[in-house]
């Protein structure tokens, strides 16, 4: 699965999520953010590149109409951690389960 960052999500993500899924780009490093009609943009490009767009930013679902091959994930509320994240050669438990 390749993943496409809207402007809302740091570009700094890239790096980190790498090793999980191949080929990330961030709209700030490939032209797409700042742009006049930009969600119609980034729309068009991740639906012709096969990214899943990922998000912060609502009105992405009501655009999804008119690019029915887009895919998008609006991310509510979340945080990244390399807590649940396993290590090379082996995993580590969640304490809390």
């Amino acid at each position: 699965m390749k993943l496409l960052f809207d402007e809302s999500l740091s570009p700094r993500l890239i790096p980190l999520l790498r090793d999980l899924f191949p080929e990330p780009e961030s709209a700030f490093r490939n032209g797409l953010a700042c742009c006049g009609d930009r969600r119609i943009q980034i729309l068009e490009y991740a639906a012709a590149r096969d990214f899943v767009l990922v998000s912060t930013d609502s009105d992405f679902e009501r655009l999804l109409a008119e690019f029915p091959h887009a895919k998008v994930v609006i991310l509510r509320s979340w945080r990244l951690s390399n807590r649940y994240r396993g290590r090379r050669g082996s995993a580590e438990r969640d304490p809390h389960r």
